[in-house]
């Protein structure tokens, strides 16, 4: 049988027509819908990939705040350690050419506590001029003299002279904090660490941002 000749798209129906060219873009799109298949999978791989990044981000910026307290904590830590010799004595009457080592050794003697000019290491005001009178901070030579100081200290009640730790600036603000939601008379320090007693329990220990928000979360101030 002899070939059968192609027609003519003159003699094509319409409906073979559109037929014709729906097969012809069909060809010439498939090399196009392959790739846009490809590009598809490769943005998806990339957003999981960008998806890993952020949680890796987040994950990092965890650590570093973590790692930042860390170091934080450790410096007021060493910071205050550093301090255990000193104390802060507020209310004596400031005068000129004052000697505040003997204005120490007079107040020591008022609470039964023998000094002498070789157990403190060196004292004087801190504090803006005119704020009068100015805190004294002492060093003393050994913490031994330092400490009878501290623990006779409730022997100038009434006298309107108060005798404080040497709280670094950390430690300061958490202790007023605490102060703010408890009562002032169930906060105190020892050694630079902030105890608060709740009720019969022993008293709670704060030495950090993160143990005071313990305390809160455990014994929920009352105001």
């Amino acid at each position: 049988m002899p070939p059968k000749k192609q027609q003519k798209l003159t003699d094509l129906s319409v409906d073979d027509l559109q037929e014709l060219i729906a097969q012809s873009v069909g060809e010439a799109l498939k090399p196009l819908q392959s790739s846009v298949t490809k590009i598809q999978k490769e943005l998806s791989s990339l957003r999981q990939q960008v998806d890993t990044m952020k949680e890796e981000l987040v994950s990092k910026d965890a650590e570093i705040v973590q790692l930042k307290t860390v170091i934080k904590d450790g410096l007021d830590e060493r910071e205050q350690y550093s301090r255990r010799r000193n104390l802060r004595i507020f209310g004596i009457e400031e005068t000129d050419r004052e000697d505040t080592d003997k204005l120490v050794i007079d107040l020591a003697d008022k609470i039964g506590v023998s000094l002498q000019n070789f157990h403190i290491d060196r004292s004087h005001r801190v504090g803006k001029v005119g704020e009068n009178p100015r805190p004294i901070i002492v060093r003393f030579v050994s913490y031994a003299e330092r400490r009878e100081v501290f623990t006779s200290k409730k022997k100038l009640r009434g006298t309107g002279i108060i005798v404080r730790e040497d709280l670094t600036k950390l430690r300061l603000d958490l202790l007023k904090k605490a102060v703010s939601k408890y009562s002032p008379k169930a906060v105190w320090t020892s050694d630079g660490t902030i105890l608060v007693n709740i009720g019969k329990t022993r008293p709670f220990r704060v030495k950090t941002e993160s143990d005071l928000e313990k305390l809160f979360h455990k014994h929920p101030p009352s105001n």
